[in-house]
């Protein structure tokens, strides 16, 4: 029976490390590729999950790296999280002095965030790390706070797992019926809530407190238990920890050499991983085997490395176990000062960890808890006695802040009112000063006035087919120089007013354009050193269109990512997008058509050349039609196309003659 056991326990294991392996490369190269931080934070996070009972220093790196993103987007949820993630890995790795820092990190922003789940998680965690340092009343004090904490808010399964870390506390007190009681609490309800790995986590405590009861077939029965499903979930930390825990039952029955085959696995595990708790454990395990053994030197060996880990971690109960059994080998061996000094310091430790004022704290605190639930319990059905005057407070109190809220928005209308009046004001300051330098600026909807353009033009008109959108322009007109920008916009804001500064500035540097300079290579200068690249790359809602016509010399030219047309005296039409950004001749009476269409309803490419090429075409058509005529022709044309395009709805066209 014996070897079947060995032979179940070492052949159930199955292999996820493949599978394991090609999950951690996909989400490393999906987070070498990202940039959004809110992607980033959940990769390191998966990244780090999976490295969490594997590889403590990768998962505890990709873990500093999701931290540095939720501080850098000020979600203080997120930074509790990590904080409480990073101090559980240092908890792993036994640095229990840095653990503690991060989960008060943590604690501090839950509370003040008022997160009463996440404050009670916390709370247990910290309690761990005091029980891991004897200090029991302290790790008791916190179990305690996180109780009151889960039934508040009616949260029965984290409940659960502090009623378990209370039954270690029992467990610890050699009380363990008391402590079993706790544990079938805790496995009870995750069985209920199906969480197999807190099931594997509560058959392992009533295996460990059955083993103290020396009921060893009941023990090894949770033992396989436990392991089984360990092994089923890839946990191989469990497993090792239950093979551990497999080698001290061996040891109890007198198995010695299936218990140190048992424990020098679960040891080469541990060291592999890098657990100082674990491999602390699992050497003083060994020592102990070996001292049964009679091979004094190993267990001197294994007890000495163990008690030198336990005294840098503080952990009192490990000591307490090694000195109490290097004290017996010394008894066996006639050294009895080496026997004497053991004994003196496991009796100190063991009295430290179970005197009658450490007991009568942890009673206090448990009684102080029992009080404090049946307090609350009372204070329940005083409540409901008050209930109906309550609501009356709450009706008067909603009534007063509802006429308050009232108030409030008649003040904030008054005030934006007067905002926009001011907005207003300086705008109409800037044009005057403006005007005042010998530039002339307007910034007209095509759909509104448009006297101004006689000056400038013998005709014009334009076609908007989109009743959302909105197609001002902007036009400067200074010397022998007009120009116009053809802004395209879903909605003003602030980043449309930046663009209309910033093509003021680029008409600005028009004034010193002569015939023989590029166009293209001015404007292509200019938007590398201003921030107009910068303008177009933040606004997803605006497109900009620019012609400039030299009178004096009779030269246009025209650039940006729509298209536009020129038609001259011969009926000879020419694409301005298409030409190679030299000055085109401009002859009197000649017409020009510009064709714009919003970012936010853009075709794709086929269709807008389609759409181009038929309008070029309808310019042909049209050439002998007087120029005030064309604008009915080419809305009945838009609208025949538009009724079985949709993106049509965007299309904007502008024509004039010189």
């Amino acid at each position: 029976m014996r070897h079947l056991i060995i032979y179940i326990t070492f052949g159930i294991f199955s292999f996820h490390g493949i599978a394991k392996n090609r999950t951690v490369d996909s989400l490393i190269n999906n987070l070498n590729n990202q940039k959004v931080d809110s992607i980033v934070y959940k990769t390191c996070l998966k990244i780090a999950k999976i490295y969490t009972d594997s590889a403590y220093d990768k998962s505890l790196l990709y873990l500093n790296k999701a931290l540095f993103v939720a501080e850098r987007s000020n979600d203080r949820n997120q930074v509790a999280h990590v904080y409480h993630q990073i101090g559980n890995s240092y908890q792993r790795k036994g640095e229990f002095s840095l653990a503690l820092v991060n989960l008060n990190n943590a604690l501090e922003i839950y509370t003040f965030l008022n997160n009463k789940k996440g404050a009670g998680q916390l709370l247990n965690d910290i309690g761990l790390i005091y029980r891991a340092w004897g200090k029991y009343d302290k790790a008791l004090e916190n179990y305690i706070k996180a109780l009151v904490l889960f039934d508040e808010i009616g949260d029965s399964t984290y409940g659960a797992i502090t009623l378990n870390n209370i039954g270690q506390i029992y467990y610890f007190r050699e009380e363990y019926d008391k402590s079993i009681e706790y544990f079938k609490k805790y496995l009870t309800v995750n069985k209920k809530n199906n969480t197999p790995r807190a099931v594997a986590g509560a058959a392992n405590n009533i295996a460990s407190a059955y083993l103290e009861l020396k009921k060893y077939d009941a023990a090894l029965d949770f033992y396989i238990r436990s392991m089984r499903i360990y092994d089923s979930l890839g946990i191989k930390l469990g497993v090792a920890i239950i093979k551990d825990n497999i080698g001290s039952l061996f040891l109890r029955k007198q198995q010695y050499n299936d218990a140190l085959l048992y424990h020098i696995d679960a040891l080469k595990f541990f060291e592999d991983l890098g657990s100082p708790p674990r491999i602390c454990a699992s050497l003083q395990n060994i020592g102990l085997v070996y001292s049964k053994l009679n091979n004094t030197p190993l267990a001197i060996k294994y007890l000495t490395r163990s008690l030198n880990i336990a005294i840098k971690l503080k952990q009192k109960e490990t000591q307490k176990a090694v000195y109490e059994a290097l004290s017996d080998i010394y008894v066996q061996t006639k050294n009895h000062e080496k026997a004497l000094l053991n004994y003196k310091l496991y009796v100190q430790i063991k009295d430290s960890l179970l005197n009658a004022e450490t007991f009568g704290k942890i009673e206090t605190i448990q009684a102080e808890y029992d009080a404090q639930k049946k307090e609350k319990e009372l204070a329940e059905i005083n409540h409901q006695l008050y209930n109906q005057r309550i609501i009356i407070i709450i009706s008067t109190g909603l009534f007063i802040l509802f006429i308050f809220l009232i108030m409030l928005f008649i003040r904030e209308n008054t005030q934006k009112k007067k905002t926009i009046k001011k907005s207003s004001a300086q705008t109409s300051d800037l044009y005057i000063l403006l005007n005042k330098t010998g530039y002339y600026f307007y910034n007209y909807n095509l759909q509104n006035n448009q006297n101004h353009l006689s000056s400038m033009f013998q005709k014009s008109w334009n076609i908007n087919l989109s009743p959302e959108t909105q197609d001002p322009y902007f036009s400067f007109q200074k010397d022998s120089f007009i120009c116009f920008a053809f802004i395209s916009l879903k909605n003003a804001n602030e980043n449309s007013n930046l663009v209309y500064l910033s093509v003021i500035d680029f008409y600005h540097s028009l004034t010193q354009i002569y015939s023989d300079i590029d166009i293209k290579a001015l404007y292509h200068k200019f938007l590398k050193e201003s921030n107009w690249h910068n303008i177009l790359e933040k606004t997803d809602t605006i497109n900009v269109d620019f012609w400039i016509y030299n009178q004096n010399l009779r030269q246009a030219q025209y650039f940006g990512s729509n298209s536009a047309f020129s038609l001259n005296n011969e009926n000879f039409i020419t694409n301005l997008k298409n030409s190679d950004r030299k000055w085109l001749k401009v002859g009197k009476r000649e017409r020009f058509y510009f064709f714009t269409s919003s970012y936010y309803y853009t075709p794709i490419e086929p269709e807008l050349d389609l759409l181009y090429e038929t309008l070029s075409k309808a310019i042909v058509k049209t050439s002998n039609i007087s120029f005030e005529e064309q604008k009915e022709i080419f809305c009945n044309t838009l609208e025949l196309i538009k009724a079985g395009d949709e993106f049509l709805r965007d299309i904007s066209i502008f024509a004039f003659m010189i």
